[in-house]
């Protein structure tokens, strides 16, 4: 069941508020999962909204298999993000106001999928080299995760 879908059928291109999850993949090189929407064609982490009666750590887990192949392990909890600047309007008009939470997974098995039917791309970057075309709702989340918790995650 995709819920927001659901919600879609309902009230059309209305603003939802959406709860949802975000989710910073890194490989043992430190390197940093991107996927290439087929949504609205930008780079982002793996992310996605919850499902009814779904905790975020299930949501999280879903996603990432979903969006990228991967099973998903142990998640650390990083960050909430909501507000005027989490406001998205997708190229079909969908408006969204979202509350994304922030987890980093270094845990996982699998092989990598390239393309999903919500991911056009999935790929690992070095730091100094990630996509720049980013949505900017999802911009202020990668941003924020690269400036203040990424270099202390690779110190551990």
């Amino acid at each position: 069941m995709d819920y927001v879908l659901e919600l879609r059928k309902l009230v059309g291109h209305r603003p939802l508020l959406i709860v949802g999850v975000c989710i910073a993949v890194l490989n043992e090189q430190d390197e940093i999962l991107f996927i290439e929407r087929t949504d609205n064609d930008l780079f982002g982490f793996p992310a996605g909204s919850l499902e009814l009666g779904e905790t975020v750590e299930e949501g999280a887990k879903r996603e990432i298999y979903e969006e990228t192949g991967l099973t998903a392990g142990k998640l650390e909890f990083v960050e909430v993000y909501s507000g005027k600047e989490q406001t998205y309007t997708y190229p079909n008009g969908d408006e969204c106001f979202f509350v994304t939470l922030l987890y980093v997974c270094r845990d996982y098995k699998g092989e990598l999928v390239q393309t999903t039917n919500e991911t056009r791309a999935a790929k690992f970057y070095p730091a100094n080299s990630i996509p720049q075309k980013i949505a900017p709702h999802a911009k202020i989340i990668v941003d924020d995760f690269m400036n203040r918790y990424y270099k202390k995650l690779i110190q551990k």
